[in-house]
C-alpha cells in the first residue's frame, strides 16, 4: 500500500511539472511578442525617432491609437504599444522598447490584460515599480505618467481589482517623478461605462473614447 502511495505520489508531481513547464511554454514573451518588437525596430532602423520624446508603452489601447501625434501636435510622441501586452511583457522587453528612445517621459497604460489573466493587483504594481526603478537608473530624470485602469464594459465585472490597482498607483503617484493620470472618472457616466466611446468589441475605443484620453492626458505631458 504504501508503495503505491509513494508510486502515486511521484506520479503527481512529475505531472504537475509536466504541466508548469507547458504553462510556461505557452506563454513566451518572446514567441508571442518578440515579431511585434522587432517590427518596431525595422522601422527605427528606416526613420529613427528623436531621442528625449514622450515614450508610450502599453497594450492594444495604445498599439490601435496610431494617430496619436495628430492628438499632441506639439509633443514628440513615440507610441511603442504592442497587443495584448501586460506589464511583465513590458518588463521583459525594457531595454529594447526604452533604451533606443532616450525618453523624457514615460506613459504607461497596462493591466487590464494582466487582471483577465488572473493576475493580482499587488504584482502588477510591483512589476510596475520595478520597472519605473530599472528605467531611472538609466534615465535618472526621466518622467513617468502611469494612466489609470480603462473602466471598459466588457471587463466591468473587474471593476474592484481596477480600482484596487487604480488606489495603489495614486499613492505611488505621491512621488515627484511619477504622475497619475485619471482617465477612469471621466470614462464613466453615473458610475457605469459609456458604450459609446468604445468600439463594437466594448473593449478598445473610438475617436470619442480617445478624446477624452486627449483631455486627461494633456495636462502631464511635459
Amino acid at each position: 500500500m504504501k508503495k503505491n502511495i509513494k508510486k502515486f505520489s511521484l506520479l503527481f508531481v512529475a505531472v504537475l511539472i509536466f504541466a508548469t513547464n507547458i504553462a510556461f511554454a505557452q506563454y513566451d514573451p518572446e514567441v508571442k511578442w518578440g515579431p511585434s518588437i522587432a517590427n518596431y525596430e525595422h522601422k527605427d532602423s528606416i526613420a529613427m525617432p528623436e531621442p528625449g520624446g514622450i515614450l508610450l508603452l502599453g497594450s492594444s489601447s495604445f498599439t490601435i491609437w496610431q494617430d496619436v501625434q495628430d492628438y499632441f501636435p506639439d509633443k514628440n510622441i513615440v507610441n511603442r504599444g504592442f497587443g495584448g501586452a501586460q506589464m511583465s511583457d513590458i518588463l521583459h522587453f525594457k531595454e529594447r522598447l526604452i533604451l533606443p528612445y532616450k525618453p523624457s517621459q514615460i506613459v504607461v497604460f497596462v493591466g487590464g490584460n494582466d487582471l483577465a489573466a488572473g493576475d493580482d493587483p499587488k504584482t502588477i504594481f510591483r512589476e510596475g515599480k520595478e520597472l519605473v526603478k530599472w528605467t531611472r537608473k538609466q534615465f535618472p530624470d526621466v518622467q513617468f505618467s502611469f494612466l489609470s485602469m480603462k473602466p471598459s464594459p466588457k471587463r466591468w465585472e473587474l471593476k474592484n481589482d481596477m480600482l484596487e490597482l487604480n488606489n495603489m498607483l495614486i499613492k505611488r503617484a505621491r512621488k515627484k517623478y511619477i504622475d497619475y493620470i485619471d482617465i477612469w472618472n471621466p470614462m464613466l457616466v453615473n458610475g457605469e461605462p459609456v458604450k459609446e466611446n468604445y468600439l463594437d468589441d466594448l473593449l478598445h475605443l473610438n475617436s470619442m473614447g480617445y478624446k477624452i484620453w486627449q483631455n486627461a492626458m494633456n495636462p502631464y505631458l511635459k
